[in-house]
């Protein structure tokens, strides 16, 4: 299985400010969905695709997201890692590739987002490519209303750019990453304790370093706002029924 032995780090330690009118106090990660939490989906899918331990990032109601998981999904193990302070999504890659040190490629997750992109021939692609020195592969997936969202702009199989004009194809970054170990001294370099993945690194060094793009058609939803939450609500009740 070409998944075994490859870890994941999901990012879960937002305060999820713009879902407190319909979560209350609850981290984001935690916000129900019938009869279980979002975290639950993402590790079920993690599981179904072969992941076998988990690392997660907490740091708002640490304890819920701890207390309601345990150190097991099924067989998968999981680890968590607590940010002291608010570290920002880079920040908080940084602070747990530092606990973990890991030796080959990791999976990333964003905490708040489900896709169906299909990790075995992520890793496939990974591989096809880390003689290009890739340091980063994203998984980017199509939107019909990407509004919410920077386009992806891709040459030869290359992430150019991460904030394309709206008129540019609507690829978008699906928030999956698998990343190489190098990442950790690359997130080092801007010498920096919190800021975000997204902007401070993605977007300022996509032409310094190579960022190979996955591109996926399939499922991809982001709840980080009510609208979004009650369509992943309605998505799952159809796809339960």
């Amino acid at each position: 299985m070409i998944l075994e032995n490859t870890d994941a780090l999901i990012l879960a330690g937002g305060f999820g400010t713009r879902l407190r009118s319909v979560i209350q106090q609850l981290p984001k990660s935690m916000a129900p969905i019938h009869h279980h939490p979002f975290l639950w989906y993402l590790l079920m899918y993690l599981y179904q695709q072969g992941i076998r331990r988990t690392f997660i990032s907490l740091h708002y109601l640490a304890e819920v997201v701890i207390h309601y998981f345990g150190n097991y999904f099924y067989e998968m193990e999981l680890y968590y890692f607590i940010e002291p302070t608010p570290l920002g999504t880079g920040g908080a890659i940084l602070f747990c590739l530092n606990k973990i040190n890991p030796k080959q490629a990791i999976f990333i997750f964003n905490g708040d987002t489900y896709s169906s992109c299909p990790l075995h021939k992520m890793k496939e692609h990974y591989l096809k490519y880390i003689r290009k020195e890739n340091i980063l592969s994203v998984a980017l997936t199509v939107l019909k209303n990407a509004n919410r969202y920077n386009r992806v702009t891709i040459l030869a199989k290359r992430i150019t750019s991460f904030c394309a004009s709206n008129k540019y194809k609507n690829w978008i970054n699906a928030g999956v990453y698998l990343a190489s170990p190098e990442l950790k001294d690359a997130l080092h370099n801007l010498a920096q304790e919190r800021f975000s993945f997204e902007n401070d690194f993605l977007v300022k060094y996509c032409q310094r370093y190579f960022f190979s793009a996955f591109p996926f058609i399939g499922d991809f939803v982001d709840i980080g706002i009510p609208e979004d939450y009650a369509y992943f609500k309605e998505k799952t009740i159809l796809s339960l029924a």
